[in-house]
């Protein structure tokens, strides 16, 4: 007996959506907020200037200036290497979704395990004496037809979840950078 597969059709649809916006949005967003950077950190150091010109105080100047380079360079490093930290957090936790649940954590895997577990519902109830009964047979086809669309569901849901962190590893970051 041939296992049931969904034919990688979810893990297409992942891919497809990650393609998108590892290819396309996030370089996008990377190239017009750039220059934003630029320009914020060009404000940074005017208004440490202008505070420094107005209060007429060096230490003051200096411990600002320090300071707006702490923060430049926090900035800087999390919009220039969140992507890449962000998409190892994601493929961290798949890795180790992976190792626990024994089977391809992806979104056609788990739909997968759920088409395995109908397939064994069924073919018990074919090896079963019982099978001439039948209400059994209807009992057994709803049962395997109701776990093989929760597992489905699952299955949805995690797509959902994979796409969702997709476009939160490359907006996360450009977000969090602007955000101070």
């Amino acid at each position: 007996m041939t296992p049931t597969n969904d034919f990688g059709i979810l893990d297409t649809v992942v891919h497809n959506f990650t393609s998108a916006i590892a290819g396309t949005w996030g370089p996008q967003l990377f190239f017009y907020l750039q220059p934003v950077l630029f320009a914020i950190i060009v404000l940074q150091f005017g208004l440490v200037a202008v505070e420094a010109t107005v209060q007429r105080d060096i230490p003051l100047l200096l411990s600002h200036m320090m300071m707006g380079l702490f923060r430049i360079g926090v900035v800087w490093s999390i919009f220039t290497y969140g992507f890449s930290w962000a998409n190892s957090i994601v493929q961290t936790g798949q890795a180790l979704g992976n190792n626990i649940s024994g089977f391809g954590l992806t979104p056609s895997g788990v739909f997968d395990a759920g088409l395995g577990v109908m397939e064994t519902i069924f073919h018990t109830k074919a090896s079963g004496t019982w099978y001439l009964e039948p209400f059994e047979k209807l009992e057994f086809f709803m049962v395997g037809t109701a776990v093989m669309l929760c597992w489905l569901f699952a299955s949805g849901i995690y797509l959902g979840a994979l796409i969702e962190a997709a476009l939160l590893v490359y907006v996360g970051p450009l977000i969090t950078a602007f955000t101070p």
